[in-house]
């Protein structure tokens, strides 16, 4: 619950940048915790966490998708879209807005995803 919390606070630092980034951090911890935990534990900790759940999945689901995860000794790799240099902030009737080149974005997603590709910031478009 804490972290939860921790990941949802708006009102601090860079405002949503910052807030993003307490979220992923929140999801690579409990993943790097779920990756060194033993297969054995997946059944109870499905059970416990399930309730707080809103999926599609069924119980059985998450636990043949929980084991495939297990055993796959994947790593988290993240990028936040837009990159910097492609977008600005701006305030319309007292609401904050990131506006940002959807072209370019649409552009640097599909060379992350598809071609490993890493996108370079720049100094702003706008």
């Amino acid at each position: 619950m804490q972290a939860l919390s921790y990941s949802r606070i708006r009102a601090l630092d860079d405002g949503d940048f910052a807030r993003t980034q307490r979220q992923r951090k929140v999801l690579e911890t409990t993943l790097n915790k779920a990756l060194k935990s033993d297969v054995t534990q997946l059944p109870k900790t499905i059970s416990s966490i399930a309730p707080m759940l809103t999926t599609s999945l069924t119980k059985t689901e998450m636990m043949s998708l929980g084991t495939s995860v297990l055993k796959s000794g994947i790593s988290l790799e993240q990028q936040r879209f837009p990159i910097d240099g492609y977008c600005k902030s701006e305030i319309i009737d007292d609401i904050w807005y990131l506006k940002f080149d959807e072209e370019e974005t649409v552009n640097q997603m599909i060379d992350y995803l598809f071609f490993d590709i890493a996108p370079k910031p720049k100094d702003p478009l706008f």
